[in-house]
């Protein structure tokens, strides 16, 4: 019926269906719903809600899970039917990365179980920093729909904004572009001052100009990236010379991506250290040697063009062996 009632009111021109996915936490603990546990779990008869709680929280979120993924499986066959044309965006929280759990227990939603019943995934991230980059790049190896994440910066006023600097939010963005989604987005009544919006229209810009690499290939294995912040001293002693090397541990909290087009390379790189900089050794150690006259290292947002000490541009022989680069923090 419902589907039936769309097809009197939905505009002509809708081109998809958003469907925000929020299963709530005030579960439904129905007769029906309750006897389809009892199955589910192997039960010889139905428990009630205080049994649920008590002595079965884990079986009851798997069938949850399983329960929303049917769900979303059903209305999605009822809207493809009536609107074959029309494509269906599912909004719903995160795969999260390991070592954390994969499915947050507020919702209770697997979008593995289903990427089959959607055209596109849009997940809810709503944090900036190193979650965000690797939820990210976990939900792209994960699913194998589109993915076009929303962040909500103002959701929560003060909390929130506590959560995305301007500087992280455009951070988001660009990590976004980096890991291969099909766009991004901010809430849509979000009231965002003019920081904020500056560091978006930069983001955006960034993003468009290396738009041609990241729809291109990724190759992270041709180029090898090193934190080189480090500090050494010698100390003598009876057994001899030690050497002894110390360094803020930004191997924790660098990311990167290598994205190839032709002969070029576009290297993106991501500091999520809050506190410090990190200055980066960039190696391309399979570069032709004699692609001298081809070479040219450039910074993307600063136009910046890399020298050597003399102020000669960086050659083959210096990118084969390594240049530095400073990636201020966030």
């Amino acid at each position: 019926p419902y589907a039936g009632r769309l097809l009197h009111s939905a505009p002509p021109s809708a081109e998809a269906f958003f469907w925000d996915f929020e299963p709530t936490v005030n579960y439904c603990y129905c007769s029906n719903c309750l006897a389809r546990f009892a199955a589910f779990a192997g039960l010889d008869a139905p428990p009630d809600a205080e049994a649920v709680q008590t002595r079965h929280v884990r079986p009851w979120f798997d069938f949850r899970v399983r329960q929303h993924a049917d769900i979303q499986a059903r209305t999605y066959a009822v809207l493809k039917r009536h609107f074959p044309d029309q494509q269906v965006w599912i909004c719903t929280d995160p795969l999260h990365a390991p070592p954390a759990s994969i499915l947050s227990s507020w919702c209770g939603v697997d979008e593995r179980l289903g990427d089959a019943h959607c055209d596109v995934h849009t997940p809810m991230p709503y944090y900036a920093g190193l979650r965000y980059f690797d939820d990210i790049a976990f939900n792209r190896e994960q699913l194998k729909k589109p993915i076009f994440p929303l962040n909500d910066p103002a959701e929560k006023q003060l909390s929130f904004f506590r959560q995305y600097t301007p500087r992280t939010l455009k951070q988001n963005i660009l990590a976004t572009a980096a890991l291969g989604c099909m766009g991004y987005s901010v809430y849509p009544d979000d009231a965002l001052d003019g920081r904020y919006l500056a560091a978006i229209r930069e983001a955006f810009g960034l993003a468009g100009a290396a738009e041609p690499y990241y729809a291109a290939e990724r190759d992270d294995g041709a180029v090898v990236i090193r934190p080189r912040n480090v500090a050494e001293k010698e100390i003598v002693g009876e057994d001899g010379v030690s050497q002894i090397t110390l360094s803020p541990p930004f191997h924790r909290t660098i990311r990167s991506t290598v994205h190839r087009r032709g002969g070029g390379y576009l290297v993106s790189l991501f500091n999520y250290d809050k506190l410090a900089d990190a200055v980066l050794s960039v190696q391309a150690p399979s570069l032709p040697a004699d692609s001298d006259p081809d070479v040219c290292v450039t910074d993307l947002e600063t136009g910046w063009l890399y020298t050597r000490a003399d102020g000669a541009p960086l050659g083959a022989a210096e990118v084969r062996a390594g240049f530095l680069t400073p990636v201020p923090r966030d």
